[in-house]
């Protein structure tokens, strides 16, 4: 009996694992290094290795990441911030990274989480950015989720995501969110 209950364990364990390593891509940075963890007590260390992206955006990867780290990140100061409900956006204007054009970028800290707004506006037809950025998301992360509203949306397993939308006639989003 206890063998065909580790014989089972054992089992789901590899099953686990392979759903962890499957072909669902995440994000825009490719882990092929080891994550250290904390040791508690005497345990000894554990290395887990990850074959997939995780959601980040210039590095930026979870939900407590700061001014400084966006300012690093970005190399410059923000053009300018501005106050909106009690949240204060810090935007830059006229941004590329990973070949991606962005008309205006709005970081902003949320509490539960931290958002970075990606836009495209006026400069490209939206139908064709929004489909350039279809394809370079799903490369990343894998087949999107789409939602009624027909906004798309990538998630690693740390729970950070990117939407994708066309927000009116001229103007294309992608939205990143920091929850880890």
């Amino acid at each position: 009996m206890k063998r065909i209950l580790a014989l089972l364990l054992s089992i789901l364990m590899l099953l686990a694992l392979a759903g962890c390593g499957g072909d669902g891509a995440a994000p825009t940075e490719q882990h092929d290094h080891d994550h250290e963890t904390q040791p508690t007590g005497t345990e000894a260390p554990t290395d887990e290795v990850h074959d997939h992206n995780h959601i980040n955006y210039k590095g930026l990867s979870s939900k407590s990441y700061t001014l400084e780290d966006v300012i690093a990140a970005e190399g410059v100061e923000p053009a300018f911030s501005f106050d909106a409900n009690n949240i204060t956006y810090y935007v830059y204007n006229n941004v590329t990274t990973n070949d991606f054009r962005f008309t205006q970028v709005q970081h902003s800290f949320m509490g539960e989480y931290n958002r970075i707004s990606c836009t495209s506006s006026g400069n490209q037809d939206p139908q064709s950015v929004y489909v350039e950025w279809t394809n370079a998301m799903t490369e990343l992360y894998g087949a999107a989720l789409v939602s009624e509203t027909g906004m798309l949306r990538w998630e690693d397993h740390t729970g950070n995501n990117v939407t994708l939308t066309i927000l009116n006639e001229d103007t294309v989003q992608l939205c990143f969110y920091f929850t880890a």
